[in-house]
Formats: C-alpha cells, structure tokens, sequence
C-alpha cells in the first residue's frame, strides 16, 4: 500500500514532532491538521491541496512545493529552508513570525496573506 501524506498525518495522533523524510507525494488533499514543532526534510508535494492546516514551529528543509494550493490555514513561527514554492496558490495564510531562509518563491498567487514578523534571507 503506497504511504500517503493524509495517512502518514492520522497515523500520527499528536503530531508534535512529527518528521517526514525523502517522500514524495503528489494529488493530495489535507484538511484539518495540525503538526506542532514536525520537521518536514527533502519532501516534494505537487498538485497537493492544504486547507485549514496548522503548522506551528515546523520545519521544512529542501523541500519543493509545485502546484499546490493552501487555502485557510497557519505556517505561525515556521522555518522554510531552501524550499521552493513554484506555481502555488494561497488563500488566507498567515505565515506570522516565520523565516525563509534561501527558499524560493516562484509563481505564485497571494490572496489575504500575513507576514507579520516574517524574515526572508538567501
């Protein structure tokens, strides 16, 4: 049975230091989670639909995010690190207080988006 993200996430009941490694995950759809302090490395997500997630104090390292959409949801105090975001959508994100540090943001549509507090570096 291929490992899905959605199952991956249930699997994980607390999802506090939640960690996914060299994965792949294409035509996904993710809807009310929450990962606190996950770490998220060498991931690729495409055609993925994220709504109403919660990321608190997660990291993302190498990961690439293509043709995603993330609609309603929170990134607060996230770390994205050498991550590229190429033809997203987002919709109501608050990416309040997070660091993008080397990361890529290629293409995208922005719509209702807070980025208080956020630093992004290369």
């Amino acid at each position: 049975m291929k490992e899905t993200l959605q199952n991956l996430i249930l699997d994980n009941d607390s999802n506090d230091g939640f960690t996914i490694r060299k994965q792949k995950f294409s035509n996904e759809i993710s809807f009310k989670k929450r990962i606190f302090r996950g770490i998220i490395d060498r991931v690729n997500l495409s055609n993925c639909l994220f709504k109403t997630m919660h990321l608190l104090r997660t990291s993302f390292c190498d990961c690439v995010f293509e043709n995603c959409e993330i609609i309603h949801s929170e990134a607060i105090k996230t770390d994205f690190e050498e991550t590229i975001f190429k033809n997203c959508e987002f919709k109501q994100v608050d990416f309040g207080w997070s660091y993008f540090t080397n990361s890529q943001l290629l293409e995208l549509r922005l719509d209702d988006i807070n980025f208080e507090g956020t630093l992004m570096s290369d």
